[in-house]
């Protein structure tokens, strides 16, 4: 399930609480913020003393990984700068061999299959070259990067949220950024607390219920 209002990095197969549809604001694309700037006077639990990011603060191309993500985007660019790019060349001057490049379709698709491996290439050094690693391994009193975070709207639907980049990959909670406007909410914020957010819809209001790791 994508939620476009959680931004680019928001993937995942939760079901949404029930309860965040109208007429009461509910947690649908609708509803849902778009890549945010960060707020002010809403969610204020996400600005207090947060170990993971007191002293580091990101900017808005931070992306979070797992150490697990990281490792696999890493050997990623690593195959397709190397055997990836020398399949493509080879590729290229093989469909050369067929005649003339310009009404030569087997050349157009080895050098359209060239330009996608390029652009994934430039996709993955961007990631890592932004990239932080959560700590979303442990678990302590507050809710940080990397974490499984499980919230309930105000009819005590639950949905279990992910905050970290859409490079992580998991079926148990719904993947969003820590930049988003939920995300933000939720950083360092305990169990019990409730937050809010701003929404298209309006503010909304959520109560964290547990704090995990992810599994698998």
């Amino acid at each position: 399930m994508t939620h476009a209002g959680l931004g680019p990095q928001a993937t995942g197969r939760a079901r949404l609480p029930g309860a965040l549809r109208a007429p009461a604001p509910r947690l649908t694309a609708a509803t849902l913020p778009a890549p945010p700037q960060p707020l002010s006077g809403v969610a204020t639990a996400a600005t207090r003393c947060n170990p993971e990011t007191r002293d580091d603060p990101v900017s808005d191309t931070t992306v979070w990984l797992s150490q697990e993500a990281y490792d696999r985007l890493h050997h990623e660019l690593e195959e397709l700068k190397t055997s990836g790019r020398a399949e493509a060349s080879t590729a290229i001057e093989a469909a050369r061999e067929h005649g003339d490049v310009s009404e030569n379709a087997e050349y157009e698709v080895a050098k359209e299959e060239q330009g996608k491996l390029e652009a994934r290439i430039r996709e993955l050094e961007h990631t890592l070259a932004h990239a932080k690693i959560s700590q979303g391994s442990t678990v302590g009193d507050a809710v940080a990067h990397g974490n499984v975070v499980t919230i309930t709207d105000s009819d005590g639907e639950r949905l279990k949220v992910l905050l970290s980049s859409r490079e992580d990959r998991t079926d148990e909670a719904m993947v969003i950024s820590p930049q988003s406007p939920l995300g933000t909410a939720l950083l360092g914020t305990s169990v019990g607390e409730k937050v809010t957010y701003q929404a298209p819809a309006g503010q909304l209001e959520v109560t964290v219920e547990a704090i995990d790791v992810p599994q698998g």
